[in-house]
């Protein structure tokens, strides 16, 4: 009997620790801080896309609001390499604005590291300076001659460009004193009933006569035609 009574003790008594170590785990589980995770939402540009500037910052957008710590443990590297200012603009979005323009038709890879561990990866491919707005072409030409002495230059030259850039629902012409050409950045409309081939030689007819109009010599000026996103 005292054999039995001993047994069950003994049972009872490895069920009661076991009920309090499952306390435990169970209290450890809801009170201790949890580890977080740090994951990307979304970028811009798009993983693998091309992007439609050479000037406008890079945007990562986190999942999860960083804390300062958090963000100081983060970090960032682009290859090819690209000088840039980081700006948060709130506690879930890093802005990484070049301190130059990007190199045309590029790709750059971004890799982003929390305590020096690969979390996200992505890259994208910048655009020829003949496919951004009209706008931001003006804005690169200021970072690749900040003096603006080829423009000066180019005034001098061709007094005709104080009339440029002209913009049209169909095309923006621009010039690029870079590369002492004119560019046409032709806009089709899907939408339209014109095919895309008419819509190509509509533009084609109007761009000379408005470029003549300013004074442009055409047989002296390259002029080149692209397509705008």
């Amino acid at each position: 009997m005292r054999k039995l009574n001993l047994s069950n003790f003994i049972k009872n008594k490895y069920l009661i620790i076991s009920f309090l170590l499952l306390i435990v785990v169970i209290l450890l589980f809801l009170f201790l801080p949890k580890r977080k995770i740090i994951q990307v939402d979304t970028t811009s540009p798009l993983p693998n896309s091309l992007s439609s500037s050479l000037v406008k910052p890079i945007t990562i957008t986190f999942v999860e609001e960083l804390t300062s710590r958090e963000k100081e443990n983060l970090s960032i590297e682009i290859n090819p390499s690209l000088e840039f200012s980081q700006q948060w603009i709130d506690n879930k979005t890093l802005n990484l604005t070049p301190k130059f323009v990007f190199k045309e038709k590029t790709t750059y890879n971004i890799s982003i590291y929390f305590n020096q561990k690969p979390i996200y990866h992505w890259s994208f491919t910048s655009p020829y300076s003949s496919q951004v707005d009209p706008k931001e072409a003006a804005e690169i030409q200021g970072y690749l001659d900040p003096a603006g002495e080829a423009m000066k230059e180019a005034y001098q030259e061709r007094p005709w460009l104080k009339s440029l850039p002209i913009q049209t629902k169909s095309y923006s012409i621009v010039y690029l004193a870079s590369e002492q050409s004119i560019r046409v950045l032709m806009k089709i409309d899907v939408a339209s009933s014109f095919s895309r081939e008419e819509q190509i030689l509509q533009i084609k007819s109007e761009v000379p006569e408005k470029l003549r109009e300013i004074g442009v010599d055409l047989n002296k000026e390259k002029i080149y035609y692209t397509f705008t996103p």
